[in-house]
């Protein structure tokens, strides 16, 4: 068995150059079509991939006999993708973030719950091999208990007058929103840890564009211990260590090149309380390829994804939690229990 996809917003830079290639590459699963805004950039796809192509979603929903759809559209729009696929029975995997707000992501959850469909969200960081490796070693213990993690995860991103994200009414935020929330949601799958307080600032320091240019966070752990998340639009990828640290009981980790846009692998280093250090490096299975596979395999089994609904959704009450402490400059608390 396998399952049939259809792309919502193939031409963007996610959906067309690692998710819809993850597709093609992925055990049990099947391009059938693509959507994108502009004919003239999505009929190069359809062609290229040999696959009918559409401008609109709901002809290509309607016409195109799919199982499941990938949206790497806007944010601004995915509730409303969401609604046409979960409505036709179409399970759904969405980019991150899931919506602009936690009321937005609340009703995918819920629409997808009535229509009987899963809803999968696109944390792709949890399916490079490295942070998979990561988070064996910490549950195993090689670090002892977790105390503080540390995750910066940024770019430059010059104004654009195309660029969506860069407009506050589509992507709901900056930096924290395109890349800090890959972040947060990384610590947490490492550490098996979750978030349930924060404070944060924002600023516009480089850039004066409609969205934050620069974010950092501090994050609470339920049940004691922190984590610092700090993002940019404004440092060049180049020279950022863009890189992840946790630091525990009886030893440390941290990762060299693992967060590297939308390259798999890096580098994994643990040195335990008597200094004895462990490397690991590796490529590793595609991590787009990864994420589209065990969606695919939890439909199939109709079982929850193991990146799910619930997933984007506490993310989303995240990022609401870190512009509102943004705004007022308080702790904002983040109940987990309540999704």
């Amino acid at each position: 068995m396998f399952i049939r996809w259809a792309v919502i917003g193939s031409t963007g830079m996610i959906g067309k150059k690692a998710v819809t290639d993850g597709i093609m590459k992925a055990n049990g699963c099947k391009l059938v079509a693509v959507q994108g805004l502009f004919e003239h950039e999505t009929a190069p796809l359809g062609e290229k991939w040999g696959v009918p192509w559409f401008t609109s979603p709901e002809d290509m929903l309607d016409k195109v006999d799919c199982d499941a759809v990938y949206i790497g559209s806007p944010q601004n729009v995915h509730l409303e993708h969401c609604k046409l696929a979960a409505k036709r029975g179409k399970h759904v995997f969405c980019e991150k973030p899931l919506g602009l707000n936690g009321s937005e992501v609340r009703e995918m959850v819920d629409v997808c719950k009535e229509n009987r469909i899963r809803l999968g969200t696109g944390f792709n960081l949890r399916f490079n091999s490295i942070h998979q490796k990561a988070r064996e070693l910490i549950t195993g213990g090689a670090i002892g208990k977790v105390v503080s993690a540390r995750c910066q995860y940024g770019q430059n991103y010059p104004p654009d007058p195309k660029a969506f994200r860069q407009v506050l009414e589509n992507a709901g935020g900056g930096s924290m929103v395109d890349m800090g929330n890959h972040a947060m949601d990384l610590v947490e799958f490492v550490t098996g840890k979750c978030f349930n307080g924060v404070m944060a600032v924002t600023h516009n320091v480089i850039y004066k564009y409609g969205v934050e240019d620069s974010c950092g966070a501090l994050l609470e752990f339920k049940g004691g211990g922190f984590a610092y998340i700090d993002t940019y639009y404004c440092v060049p990828l180049g020279i950022l260590r863009n890189d992840l640290e946790v630091n525990g009981s009886s030893g440390i980790l941290y990762t060299v090149d693992s967060l590297r846009g939308m390259t798999t692998g890096g580098k994994l280093v643990v040195i335990a309380a008597d200094n004895k250090k462990q490397e690991y490096e590796f490529d590793g299975v595609d991590m787009y390829r990864k994420e589209v596979e065990a969606f695919a395999s939890a439909v199939l089994a109709e079982k929850e994804p193991p990146c799910g609904g619930l997933d984007g959704l506490h993310s989303q009450r995240l990022l609401d939690a870190i512009y509102k402490s943004a705004k007022t400059g308080m702790k904002v608390e983040v109940p987990y229990e309540n999704i």
